[in-house]
C-alpha cells in the first residue's frame, strides 16, 4: 500500500540552508516533539511523500462547549471520550507553563483568558496565579479550544483541504506548510467539519444499536435452534 499524504502537526521554521526544521520557540515545542517532526519531514522530503504541516498559529479557536454539546445531546460513548480528550492538551499546556517550559508570551494569565473566558482583571481579582502545576484546571476550561489535530486532519481530507488559503511556499514537492496566521482557516469551516463528523458518528451509531436489536431479537425468536 502506498502513503496518499501525510497529515502533521508541528511548528517549523527555517534552518541553516533553508531546510525547515522545528521551531524551538514555538508554544508546546519539546524535545520529543521535535525529534519527531524534524524526522517526519526528512522522510517525506527524501522520498518524495506529499506533506501537510499544521501548526498552531495557523488554528483557529473554537468555543469549548461545542464538542460538550454533542456528547450531551448523543449521550454516545464516543462524543463523551472526544468531549473529554479536547482537555488534555490545555492541562498539557498548564504544566509546561507552570514549568516554564513555554515562550515567555504563554503566561498563566494568558492561559486563562484564551482557554478559560477570564480577563485579565478577574484573573487578578481572583488570585488565579497562585495556581500551579499540582492544581487541576479541568472545571475552569470554559473558554475556547485549539483543534491543532482536526484542522491538521482537515488539510489531507479530500472535502476539507480546499477549505484552506495558500500555503507557504516550499520547494518540496507535494508539501504544504500552514505555520503562520495568514494560512489560518476559517473557524467556520472547522465547526462545520466538526458538526459533518458529529451527525455521521450518531448515524454509525444508530445504525449499530438498530443491528445488534435485531440479532437480540433473532436470537429470542420462537422455534430458534440451540
Amino acid at each position: 500500500a502506498k502513503v496518499r499524504e501525510v497529515a502533521l502537526q508541528a511548528a517549523l521554521a527555517r534552518g541553516t540552508g533553508g531546510s525547515w526544521v522545528p521551531d524551538n520557540d514555538a508554544a508546546g515545542a519539546v524535545d520529543a516533539d521535535q525529534a519527531a517532526a524534524r524526522a517526519v519531514v526528512a522522510f517525506c522530503a527524501d522520498y518524495g511523500v506529499p506533506l501537510a504541516v499544521v501548526a498552531s498559529d495557523a488554528v483557529p479557536l473554537i468555543p469549548a462547549q461545542l464538542t460538550r454539546s454533542f456528547a450531551a445531546r448523543s449521550c454516545e460513548p464516543l462524543m463523551t471520550y472526544l468531549a473529554d480528550a479536547q482537555d488534555v492538551a490545555p492541562r498539557d499546556m498548564w504544566r509546561g507553563i507552570c514549568r516554564g517550559e513555554l515562550p515567555a508570551a504563554c503566561t498563566k494569565e494568558w492561559f486563562f483568558e484564551t482557554f478559560c473566558d477570564v480577563p485579565p482583571e478577574d484573573f487578578a481579582a481572583r488570585s488565579l496565579c497562585a495556581l500551579g502545576e499540582a492544581d487541576d484546571v479541568s472545571p475552569f476550561l470554559n473558554g475556547l479550544v485549539m483543534p491543532v489535530a482536526v484542522v491538521a486532519l482537515m488539510a489531507v481530507l479530500a472535502q476539507t483541504r480546499d477549505c484552506f488559503p495558500p500555503s507557504e511556499p516550499v520547494l518540496e514537492r507535494g508539501q504544504r506548510f500552514f505555520l503562520r496566521p495568514r494560512h489560518q482557516v476559517g473557524a467556520d469551516a472547522v465547526v462545520r467539519a466538526l458538526r459533518d463528523a458529529y451527525h455521521e458518528a450518531i448515524l454509525i451509531a444508530h445504525d449499530a444499536a438498530v443491528e445488534r436489536a435485531a440479532a437480540r431479537a433473532a436470537d429470542k425468536a420462537p422455534g430458534k435452534a440451540v
